[in-house]
């Protein structure tokens, strides 16, 4: 399967594009499964990585 997704990196708790946690998201995921994830989540290498599903 090919794991080629987007990855957002936002910046949570902050007023500007400085400072604040940073976390990945990814949208459209209803074709990953819980490994794929996680693989994705360990390639990103934050905190947080944050998956939207329908």
């Amino acid at each position: 399967m090919n794991l080629s997704k987007t990855v957002y990196i936002v910046n949570a708790f902050t007023h500007n594009d400085m400072g604040g946690n940073k976390a990945g998201v990814v949208i459209d995921c209803d074709d990953l499964s819980s490994n794929d994830m996680a693989s994705i989540a360990k390639d990103v290498n934050l905190s947080e990585t944050a998956f939207i599903t329908k």
